[in-house]
């Protein structure tokens, strides 16, 4: 007997599956996240569970009686109603100006509650528990089979104490696969053997109440709920959809997997995933949310791991994929929006069977061997171990984030003992794992992250080093090299995947794709564009264009595809005739922003991006700039030898900083960092700021220290900061640490 995948998150659950072993089927198969797992996007109307005003706590921890709920890098806030006997901690609502919904959010709520890191408490079922649901009036029901292909449904209200059998229970037509919530007073359940079923929660004038039957052949592995649309993925190997308003009718519509669905996941991109047991992840675009309407496959996501039993999204957009190859391999937002190659893996003591995001943006992961280990999120971005482990009786098929009897984070383990038992967590060590490092041939002077989880590197002496997502974190080399005329001193990849290097020759080449398997013998396959002076900066440009700055002090403009410039732009100032350009920066109003080594920030309109011509003004900064970046929208700042100035867009020509922040020392480098933050590099340490900080007039939330000082920053598609220094090293950092 094996036990199937689930997948859950703090805020909705996912379900999961179980069935005995088969010669004809595959013997683990899924479960998947529901349209309302954090981060959806898919608006106020798929989540009608979440509740609480939004707030970044930037590492402060909560006041007592305050419980969390993550959302990729915010922190719900929710208030709690302490009874007077101390028995249950009970929710209350507290509504705020960004909050989707005004109901508390589904949550299950049981009466126990671990002092150790260890189960200390279970729920007594009569099968396995292979589905996990929490209700919207804080129960939880368990979806079993019993052997024999026999299976059921149990219900435990809220409070239910350690030792508690269910309240109600009932059989379904076959072994429990799924359970989805399909809104406040209806459930679907789905078995393997393929019957819907759907019942009604009860009231107080009538218990629970069957309400349709429906027949799905192939057998159902797992369900989510897309607003009005139930998505179905089948032993068969098809995603069908259903209108939840009459499931007895024939599906709306039947989408060819490549193998047998084994789980599925909605993104917040709007990418519909659908793990197969042949081990590919693939990937349907949505056409419309209300009702669904999906495209056929596009693209796969690839892991090493074998089959797909489960799939989670996680803070920032990036996927996790549960295998029975003992691994979870984690692709990166860009590859769930593309297709492509996870960057890297986490390993696990055996198959993996169920997933569930802690509430720090960590992940819990049950296996076969009735393991439950416990990953922080710094784990996720750059790699590491598990800070923690559990351990249950049984397979653990199926996990679900609850609260205990003190109102702390907790999970409830379905597993094969006829039971579910009961951890309250420990908060997981978020410490950053050991850094992971490459080394290339030479001083790094540029990078930038590749589509797909990979690196560009350009060195001092004229080398772009390619490295994927797996070399990256395992200290691996690089699987291609591509050669400029002299030392690179700008990349940068174009919308068309195209990837663009420059040299100090004054050359700058077009290679025709920055994917990982285009880019592995390119060298020859490649435009150089015709540049008067040594490479500075690069920009793409509306409508696909390239800006190229110079030494020389001009921006030549190219169009797409062309290899001369059809016009320059110069800058032009009394107190320096040449001016260096040493960043560009695209604007949310369009214009052109031009660092100088003068201490200038010129701007270029829209029009002079397409004729050329002169600039509108300048900013004046407190120093010769080095860098440009996006702060928050109509902000943007200017690294100068001291540390940052911030601008207001609105300024205009004449503006001066709003602020200027000391990094302690001479500052090199800065990158975006996930959620609108900034990484500033000076010597070898890196300074962290969000967002609020910069234009609020904060700090810098932490200080990452390299080895040796650094030259250049760029964050991964993991959200990682890959940091290379003047000693030849990429060291790579979890964004998270420090926090």
């Amino acid at each position: 007997m094996r036990l199937q995948c689930a997948v859950a998150s703090s805020l909705v659950v996912a379900t999961s599956l179980s069935a005995p072993e088969s010669p004809k089927s595959p013997a683990a198969v899924v479960q998947a996240g529901t349209a309302c797992a954090p981060g959806s996007g898919l608006g106020d109307g798929a989540c009608p569970a979440v509740a609480g005003s939004w707030v970044d706590l930037d590492g402060v921890q909560p006041p007592a009686g305050v419980v969390l709920e993550a959302e990729e890098h915010k922190w719900q806030t929710v208030g709690w109603d302490r009874p007077a006997d101390g028995a249950l901690v009970r929710p209350r609502r507290v509504p705020g100006r960004n909050s989707p919904s005004s109901r508390a959010a589904t949550v299950a709520w049981l009466d126990f509650h671990c002092e150790e890191s260890g189960t200390c408490a279970f729920l007594r079922t009569a099968g396995d528990a292979a589905a996990l649901l929490a209700l919207p009036d804080g129960g939880l029901v368990a979806g079993v089979f019993a052997g024999g292909g026999r299976g059921g449904l149990e219900v435990f209200s809220r409070g239910a104490r350690s030792g508690s059998k269910a309240t109600w229970s009932g059989e379904s037509r076959g072994a429990v696969s799924a359970v989805v919530l399909l809104g406040e007073s209806t459930i679907a359940v789905g078995t393997l053997s393929g019957s819907l079923e759907v019942l009604r929660l009860p009231t107080s004038q009538e218990g629970w109440v069957q309400a349709e039957i429906a027949e799905v052949q192939g057998g159902i592995s797992s369900m989510l709920v897309v607003e009005t649309t139930l998505v179905l993925g089948t032993l068969s190997g098809w995603v069908r959809l259903y209108s939840t308003e009459d499931l007895t009718k024939p599906p709306q519509s039947s989408l060819q997997a490549s193998d047998a669905v084994a789980s599925l996941l909605m993104t917040s991109a709007k990418v519909l995933a659908a793990g197969t047991w042949g081990g590919a992840v693939d990937l349907y675009r949505t056409v419309t949310v209300s009702p669904l309407r999906l495209g056929g496959p596009f693209a796969q996501l690839q892991g090493t791991g074998g089959a797909v039993a489960c799939l989670l999204e996680l803070p920032g957009g990036s996927v996790a994929a549960g295998s029975h190859g003992g691994f979870v391999d984690i692709f990166s937002a860009e590859a769930a929006r593309r297709g492509g190659q996870s960057y890297t893996q986490l390993q696990v003591a055996g198959e993996v069977l169920s997933m569930a995001l802690l509430p720090e943006g960590g992940v819990a992961v049950g296996t076969l061997k009735g393991t439950i280990d416990l990953f922080p999120r710094s784990a996720l971005e750059v790699g590491g171990p598990s800070r923690g482990r559990l351990r249950t009786r049984q397979a653990v098929g199926a996990l679900l984030l609850v609260r205990d009897g003190a109102g702390y984070a907790g999970l409830a383990a379905g597993t094969g003992g006829q039971r579910v038992e009961l951890f309250t967590i420990k908060a997981v060590d978020a410490a950053t794992a050991p850094r992971p490092s490459v080394r290339v041939g030479d001083a790094v002077a540029c990078m930038i992250a590749l589509p797909g989880g990979g690196l560009a590197v350009g060195t001092e002496g004229g080398a772009i080093e390619l490295f994927n997502g797996h070399d990256i974190l395992r200290g691996g080399a690089p699987y291609a090299y591509l050669h400029a005329a002299a030392a690179v001193s700008a990349l940068l990849v174009l919308e068309t995947g195209e990837l663009v290097t420059g040299s100090f020759q004054g050359t700058a080449d077009v290679y025709p794709s920055a994917s990982l398997s285009d880019l592995a013998g390119a060298s020859s396959r490649h435009r150089t564009l015709k540049v008067g002076d040594a490479v500075s900066a690069l920009v793409a440009l509306p409508g696909g264009g390239l800006a190229v700055g110079t030494w020389g002090g001009f921006v030549e403009l190219f169009r797409r595809g062309e290899t001369t410039p059809h016009a320059q732009l110069q800058i032009s100032n009394p107190d320096f005739p040449v001016a260096l350009v040493n960043s560009l920066l695209i604007l949310t109003s369009g214009e052109l922003a031009v660092g100088t080594g003068a201490g200038t920030v010129e701007l270029f309109s829209e029009q002079a991006l397409i004729s050329g011509g002169s600039a509108l003004g300048r900013m004046h900064a407190s120093g010769s700039v080095h860098g440009l970046a996006p702060a928050t929208p109509g902000f943007f700042v200017a690294l100068t030898a001291e540390g940052l100035d911030l601008f207001h867009e609105a300024a205009g020509p004449g503006g001066k900083p709003l602020r200027s922040i000391t990094i302690g020392g001479p500052a090199a480098a800065l990158a975006p960092v996930p959620h609108g933050g900034l990484a500033v590099a000076a010597g070898p340490r890196v300074h962290l700021f969000n967002s609020s900080s910069l234009v609020g007039g904060g700090g810098r939330y932490a200080v990452l220290t390299a080895d040796s000082p650094i030259a250049a920053l760029t964050t991964l598609d993991s959200g990682a900061i890959a940091a290379g220094t003047e000693a030849g090293l990429v060291e790579v950092f979890a964004t998270t640490a420090g926090r």
